[in-house]
C-alpha cells in the first residue's frame, strides 16, 4: 500500500517512519525541504492510498484563533481516496473541508514533547481517534490496519469530536502542570519538599506521575503545542464558557515569571 505524508515536521517524520517500519511505501511532500518540495513530490502523494497531512498549524497574530491556511492550501490539490489530517485543527475546519468534497479524517496525534516522551518510545500507538464520516473512518482504518497490530484500538467519532478532543487534551496537560507549579510554591511557602510531597502523591493513581515535574529555572508549561493550542481554543469559546481555561493560561504566565535564574 502506498502512503502520503504532507509535511515534514516532528510529526511528518514520525508518520513517515511508522509506514517505512511497516514495510510499506511513503511519499513525501513539503515546500520546506527541496527534496521534498518539487511537482513530482505531489503527484507521487496523489498516487497513493491516503495521505496523512502533518502542516503547522499556528496562533494567528491577530484573533487569537488557531491558522488554518496551510490546512486548507494542501487541500487545494489534494486528491487521495482519504486524507488523515494529524494536525491540530480549528474546530469546524474538517467539516468545512467535507462540505468541499473532500474525504477528510481527523486523528489527533499524541506524541507529546519535553524529556523522552512515551508515545515515541512506543512500537505503535495505544490507540488512535478517527473522526469523520462511517465510509471515510472504514477507509483510513484500512490504511492504518497496514501500519498498526490490532493491538492499535481505533476509536471512531465526528470529526468535529476529534478536532474537540486534541485541543482539550492539551488544555488537561497545561492544566496538569500549571496544578503542579502551584503545589511547588506552596510548599516553598512553607519551606516544604515538593519532591517529598509530589513523590508520595503521585502514588495515586488518580494523580498519577506524568507533568509532575517541575523546573526551578523554567516554570509553567511551554511548548509548540500549548502554546498555541490553549489560546487557540479560548479564542474559539471565550472565557464566559471556559473560564478556568483562561485561568489557567494567566496563572501559567505568573508561574513563568516566576523562574528562578
Amino acid at each position: 500500500m502506498r502512503y502520503g505524508v504532507v509535511g515534514y515536521g516532528v510529526v511528518g517524520q514520525h508518520m513517515a517512519q511508522d509506514v517505512i517500519s511497516a514495510r510499506q511505501y511513503v511519499s513525501v511532500y513539503d515546500p520546506g525541504y527541496p527534496e521534498f518540495s518539487t511537482d513530482g513530490a505531489r503527484r507521487a502523494i496523489n498516487e497513493c492510498h491516503c495521505a496523512f497531512v502533518c502542516v503547522p498549524t499556528p496562533l494567528e497574530a491577530e484573533g487569537g484563533q488557531l491558522d488554518m491556511r496551510f490546512v486548507y492550501d494542501v487541500f487545494t490539490w489534494l486528491k487521495v481516496p482519504v486524507a488523515i489530517i494529524r494536525s491540530a485543527l480549528a474546530i469546524h475546519t474538517a467539516d468545512n473541508l467535507v462540505a468541499r468534497g473532500h474525504p477528510v479524517v481527523v486523528s489527533p496525534e499524541f506524541i507529546g514533547e519535553g524529556v523522552r516522551p512515551p508515545y515515541v518510545a512506543m512500537s505503535q500507538p495505544p490507540f488512535m481517534i478517527l473522526g469523520g464520516t462511517k465510509p471515510d473512518t472504514a477507509r483510513a482504518i484500512q490504511c492504518l490496519s497496514r501500519l498498526y497490530n490490532s493491538e492499535c484500538e481505533m476509536i471512531t467519532m465526528s470529526a468535529k469530536e476529534a478536532e474537540i478532543a486534541k485541543l482539550v487534551e492539551n488544555y488537561f496537560l497545561a492544566l496538569k502542570v500549571t496544578w503542579a507549579n502551584e503545589v511547588y510554591e506552596m510548599c516553598r511557602f512553607h519551606n516544604a519538599s515538593y519532591d517529598a510531597v509530589m513523590g508520595g502523591l503521585v502514588h495515586d493513581y488518580r494523580i498519577g506521575r506524568s507533568h509532575t515535574h517541575v523546573y526551578a529555572d523554567n516554570r509553567g508549561w511551554s511548548s509548540k503545542c500549548l502554546n498555541k493550542d490553549l489560546p487557540g481554543l479560548l479564542g474559539q469559546v471565550g472565557a464566559s464558557i471556559a473560564p478556568l481555561l483562561a485561568a489557567v493560561i494567566r496563572t501559567n504566565d505568573w508561574h513563568k515569571g516566576r523562574s528562578e535564574k
